[in-house]
């Protein structure tokens, strides 16, 4: 669980408080036990994770920054999945050395937010590489602010490989979204992060 070290902070008042180890430490291991209920798919699979500086904003809705909703997620399909490859993005692409040891607070600490954002370079640069996936996954607050089109990169990187790749947007904030193809079989834009979320990911990039 994320536990700052310097206790908590309420959102729209002015209470602070510090967490309990033992309930903070019994509430980690439950939520690790959780994952048991995602089926995991075997496929080769490509995470690409938002890093951008807005990622950082904190939704009152939750209380929670996007980026902590999404290293939750994330931390869950990195301990299912056996072959998936990760990296994180802002207006540059960083490969990340992470799997499934790896705690919340280090993939939090790991991947600190800044700079603007560019949703096709997942897409560009593994097709620059000519790698191949079954699946490509980017979670984000769909802030895309830099040139080209993630439709046009994900038509282009499976036009250049000769692939079926599905490709999934997973929408972490409320503004317009629809960076992927609504039209397109092998495209999914996919909205929140519920308990629900990663499973049925799962099943569309089994379909």
């Amino acid at each position: 669980m994320i536990v700052p070290s310097c206790g908590g902070v309420s959102i729209k008042g002015k209470q602070t408080w510090f967490p309990h180890a033992d309930i903070a430490s019994a509430l980690e291991t439950v939520f690790y036990m959780s994952f048991d209920h995602v089926e995991p798919t075997g496929l080769k699979l490509l995470y690409a994770l938002d890093i951008s500086g807005s990622m950082n904003m904190i939704s009152t809705k939750v209380g929670l920054t996007c980026l902590e909703m999404m290293m939750c997620i994330v931390m869950v399909m990195l301990r299912v999945e056996t072959d998936c490859k990760v990296v994180a993005f802002c207006h540059e692409l960083i490969e990340l050395d992470i799997g499934r040891d790896t705690s919340l607070n280090e993939l939090i600490n790991i991947c600190g937010p800044g700079g603007s954002t560019n949703c096709c370079l997942a897409f560009d640069d593994a097709r620059v590489k000519n790698e191949k996936y079954d699946g490509i996954v980017m979670w984000t607050d769909n802030d895309h602010n830099s040139r080209g089109n993630p439709k046009e990169s994900i038509e282009s990187y499976r036009e250049a490989l000769g692939t079926r790749t599905k490709a999934v947007v997973v929408g972490l904030d409320g503004n317009n979204f629809d960076l992927l193809p609504s039209n397109d079989p092998l495209s999914l834009n996919l909205a929140g992060g519920d308990a629900a979320m990663p499973q049925q990911l799962n099943e569309f990039l089994l379909m």
